[in-house]
């Protein structure tokens, strides 16, 4: 769930930067984030059990939310891109 999310973010990133650079740029980093959050608080002593279900609550809930926002984007009128499908002579064509 965790990744996902985090890729929903870097989706949202990269829809908003209109750049597929910054959407591999954006997942990498952010996971590499999470990863290194995730391995310091399992190998300390400290044993925070918590902390890693709120990272995971957090980061769930940033996907939520960026997946609601690009879709409320995509099916509004005034969104970044409008693709038209076009029917001419049997095939279809993809103006953006």
């Amino acid at each position: 769930m965790t990744a996902a999310a985090t890729g929903m973010v870097a989706l949202g990133i990269g829809f908003i930067k209109k750049s597929v650079p910054s959407t591999i740029l954006s997942a990498v980093l952010i996971s590499s984030f999470f990863s290194n959050i995730m391995f310091n608080v399992v190998q300390s002593q400290n044993h925070f059990d918590l902390l890693p279900l709120v990272f995971m609550i957090i980061a769930v809930a940033a996907g939520t939310i960026v997946t609601l926002l690009l879709a409320q984007t995509i099916t509004n009128k005034g969104c970044f891109c409008q693709i038209i499908f076009k029917k001419t002579d049997s095939k279809f064509l993809l103006s953006v």
